[in-house]
């Protein structure tokens, strides 16, 4: 995340925030359930408190957290801190796709799948899931794109 002179760093962070679950008719959450805010910023807009949003979706924090240590991210109060666009775009990716999978079969398909994508085919579902909620402003149709995702991959 070094810049050259003349040029202005973006940084990425994930913001991680507690949702209350189950507030439809009764319905309980077995596990705890934070929303992952996906967002790029030079250092001033985050010390203004702004950036650009990318994506939220819901994920669960104690294997989100996990996976995150695994790409050498640094986690803390509440922010993950990420060291480059590459695992930005994967974890774009694990976490649109991840909450659309209830199967720990598929989940464990899904982090191998990770593992193997190649810069580019991430950097291609990561700006289809950026598009998508740039354009609704809400997780649910990225539903459809992570469909695509997960019968192009085989999960």
């Amino acid at each position: 995340m070094s810049t050259t002179e003349g040029e202005i760093e973006t940084l990425f962070l994930i913001k991680l925030r507690k949702k209350v679950a189950g507030r439809r008719k009764g319905i309980r959450a077995s596990k705890e359930v934070y929303i992952a805010e996906f967002l790029h910023a030079t250092p001033a807009e985050i010390e203004g408190g702004k950036g650009g949003l990318d994506l939220k979706a819901r994920v669960f924090p104690e294997e989100f957290k996990a996976v995150v240590k695994k790409f050498g991210c640094i986690f803390k109060e509440g922010k993950v801190f990420i060291p480059d666009m590459d695992v930005y775009n994967l974890l774009t990716i694990y976490a649109a796709v991840r909450s659309t999978i209830r199967s720990p079969r598929k989940i464990a398909l899904l982090l191998e799948i990770i593992d193997k994508v190649n810069s580019y085919d991430a950097q291609y579902w990561a700006a289809k899931f950026r598009e998508t909620f740039w354009e609704y402003k809400k997780y649910r149709p990225l539903y459809r794109v992570s469909r695509s995702f997960k019968e192009l991959f085989g999960i």
